[in-house]
């Protein structure tokens, strides 16, 4: 079984495959992120277990600045920076865990599926990020810098965008969007 897990900042979502060759994603799951590390990882780590198999591997995205394998720098999930994420699971399991910013696992995804060779991925959601996506020899994946969005991100962040147009987001009008 092979574990895939997406830490948001508002919602965790964490989906089973038993196979790399075809992927169907099953047991899926989604609950509320914890700003606790300890009580998300906690969480995170019952979800798994309640899977009832030991995993061969567990990937993670995670809206951030990723380096040797864990998270550095959040805007949203602050009290995750420098947990040692990866590290934890991997000892809990016994099996391979990486960790990758979330556009960046997100893009690999959207590969796979539809096979793009070139593309930008966006991702809009209590922030905003993005990656950037080629497909020559080798397959390259980079988080967009997020000096390129911030001013953006301000006005149109998740409940940012409540604050700029002054209305609930269920009562923003076409012409809003």
């Amino acid at each position: 079984m092979y574990i895939t897990i997406d830490i948001g900042a508002t919602k965790t979502r964490i989906a089973s495959a038993s196979s790399l060759e075809k992927i169907i994603l099953r047991n899926k799951k989604t609950f509320l992120t914890s700003q606790n590390f300890k009580e998300g990882l906690k969480e995170i780590t019952k979800n798994i277990k309640e899977k009832k198999q030991k995993p061969k591997a567990i990937s993670i995205g995670i809206a951030g600045k990723i380096k040797d394998n864990d998270l550095i720098k959040s805007t949203n999930l602050k009290n995750w920076c420098n947990q040692k994420i990866a590290f934890k699971l991997k000892e809990e399991f016994k099996c391979p865990v990486y960790l990758k910013n979330d556009a960046v696992m997100q893009s690999l995804g959207e590969y796979y599926k539809n096979k793009k060779k070139n593309f930008i991925y966006l991702t809009w959601g209590t922030g905003l990020g993005g990656a950037t996506f080629e497909k020559t020899k080798k397959i390259k994946s980079l988080q967009i810098k997020r000096k390129y969005l911030r001013d953006w991100e301000k006005k149109y962040g998740g409940k940012n965008i409540e604050k700029t147009f002054k209305k609930e987001l269920q009562d923003l009008k076409k012409e809003d969007w």
